[in-house]
């Protein structure tokens, strides 16, 4: 698990090397520069690529990890991206309470009270590369899983905002991956 740990921290920086790479190149207005900053975001795409098939060697080159892979990318918005960061940034998965894995996800709402003051609740510390990669399969699972796009409907039609809404959307999808893997299922659709 250390191996597929280590590549998958280099795999998060080298989309994150390409990204900053496309801004630079968007901005860039010499030739030269444009071609050099070219080749660099087509060298990141290469690495990028190495280091998936790297990391899918590793994976099912253990069948327990290869298993637990299998059960959370059966959950619709849950892709090989996101599976591998959850298997590495929170290997409590599967073994914790629903409470326990949404605080250590960072998507327990927390108080901003102090004296006589009272803030608005806010997400904040957890496991913030398991946070952004849930942020995303979200957004994906609200379009393929019906139980989750009905769940976010009913926030957004109660008045709640956008990020409220997708914040309990990922809370109620690392819950779901969790209970998948202590049951070790894979993802049914319920019945219409």
């Amino acid at each position: 698990m250390a191996q597929i740990a280590e590549i998958t921290v280099a795999r998060r920086q080298v989309v994150e090397a390409r990204m900053s790479l496309e801004q630079q190149l968007s901005e860039a207005s010499s030739g030269i520069l444009k071609a050099q900053i070219a080749e660099r975001i087509e060298l990141c795409r290469h690495h990028g690529k190495e280091l998936d098939e790297m990391l899918m060697d590793l994976i099912q080159a253990d069948p327990a990890t290869a298993r637990r892979f299998e059960v959370l990318t059966s959950a619709p918005g849950i892709g090989p991206v996101t599976a591998t960061t959850l298997l590495v940034e929170m290997k409590e998965l599967g073994s914790a309470s629903a409470a326990e894995v949404a605080a250590l996800a960072g998507l327990t709402p927390m108080n901003r009270d102090s004296g006589l003051l009272r803030g608005r609740k806010i997400i904040r510390g957890g496991r913030i590369a398991a946070r952004n990669v849930l942020y995303m399969a979200a957004t994906v699972a609200m379009r393929w899983n019906r139980d989750l796009a009905a769940f976010c409907a009913r926030l957004r039609q109660a008045g709640k905002p956008f990020k409220v809404a997708i914040t309990a959307t990922m809370r109620k999808l690392i819950v779901l991956a969790n209970t998948l893997l202590k049951e070790d299922q894979v993802w049914t659709p319920t019945p219409p």
